[in-house]
């Protein structure tokens, strides 16, 4: 079966407001809500607010950056939306660009592959309800444990 996507938040509509027109969108064959992180909202608060008014889509986040927030806020966060979408969540991560990173987040853009590479390692295991305890070569982090890890049954997010 095919799957069609859009990009969502729709601009100037309150994320409280999105029902109608999700429901709209899926009536003409939409499948998937996927975000995006440029300068409205981040990737994945959208999600959490709009996995209720679209109970039966799938939702992604297309892409959440590695390098604007931490590797444990990454796992929170993505746990909150499998938590509002089990089942229903794809997560996307991606270095963003050095704009985004460097001029707005303040933060340094150095081995983006490295850090991808941690972060998805990291990420694994975080959501895999594992307590992480190491140095990766880019970042390292000491004693995280999500307590709510993402639920088991039928991979609540995708590898």
């Amino acid at each position: 079966m095919a799957r069609f996507a859009t990009t969502v938040p729709v601009a100037k509509l309150a994320l409280g407001d999105h029902a109608v027109t999700l429901a709209a969108l899926q009536s003409a064959g939409y499948t998937d809500f996927w975000t995006q992180e440029v300068r409205a909202f981040d990737a994945l608060t959208p999600l959490a607010a709009l996995a209720a008014q679209a109970p039966a889509a799938r939702l992604g986040a297309a892409i959440a950056g590695v390098y604007s927030r931490g590797p444990a806020l990454l796992a929170m966060q993505a746990a909150a939306v499998a938590d509002a979408a089990p089942g229903r969540f794809a997560l996307g991560i991606g270095t963003s660009s050095e704009v985004i990173v460097e001029d707005w987040s303040a933060a340094r853009m150095e081995r983006p592959l490295a850090r991808m590479r941690d972060a998805l390692r990291f990420l694994r295991a975080a959501l895999a309800g594992e307590r992480i305890d190491a140095a990766y070569e880019t970042f390292a982090v000491r004693g995280f444990v999500l307590e709510r890890p993402p639920a088991k049954r039928g991979r609540s997010l995708r590898s």
